[in-house]
């Protein structure tokens, strides 16, 4: 909050948030104007079909939950996250 030192201590504080946030923006700016298109060198063949996960081979499933749950508990946010994405998109691929 800066209210040690005043409004000097305050100015310094929000020019480092500004720089923070701009350079956060100018971040994604540079790479939207370098990413990889589908066309591209770098483009690393087509995205997975939804529902992947269910037509997966059953070790390539367990190696991933295994990953997964000890990620989610140390991150909840994107452990709970990650879950949602995972029912969502097997939700969609059962539907069509």
């Amino acid at each position: 909050m800066g209210v040690l030192f005043g409004l000097p201590n305050q100015l310094v504080l929000l020019a480092i948030a500004a720089r923070l946030a701009a350079m956060a923006v100018w971040g994604y700016v540079m790479w939207w104007k370098r990413r990889p298109t589908r066309g591209g060198a770098w483009a690393l063949g087509s995205p997975a079909p939804r529902g992947a996960l269910l037509r997966a081979h059953w070790a390539g499933v367990l190696t991933a939950i295994t990953i997964m749950v000890p990620l989610g508990l140390f991150l909840p946010l994107l452990g709970w996250s990650l879950l949602a994405f995972i029912i969502l998109d097997t939700a969609i691929a059962t539907v069509k």
